[in-house]
């Protein structure tokens, strides 16, 4: 990590501490992310692709042991909903990555 990218973490470390409100959240995501929805931060979107393939290996295997077709049924929708909220965000476009890919294996 080069030092531009140390003082920048750090900088969103502490601020990270001090949110509170939705303005303060808003100027979080401004230093997270450029315009155009990328990180600046290659390293953060590696390690949020990474917890949200996690977080889909666990879900799947908890899918595995429903046997009811009403619960599964509505699951999907649970997860569908879900994945509507995370798709309007680009910072939570890996978690609808991996909501979309629990759904379909809840569909299966």
């Amino acid at each position: 990590m080069n030092t531009t990218s140390r003082s920048r973490t750090s900088s969103i470390s502490s601020s990270i501490t001090n949110v509170k409100t939705k303005k303060d959240a808003a100027s979080l995501a401004s230093q997270v992310m450029a315009k155009d929805g990328t990180y600046y931060d290659s390293e953060f979107q590696a390690f949020l692709d990474s917890l949200c393939n996690n977080l889909h290996r666990t879900i799947r295997r908890g899918l595995v042991s429903i046997i009811e077709l009403d619960t599964l049924c509505q699951v999907v929708s649970v997860l569908r909903e879900e994945r509507s909220l995370a798709n309007a965000s680009p910072t939570t476009m890996a978690a609808a990555r991996s909501l979309g890919r629990v759904i379909v294996d809840a569909q299966e």
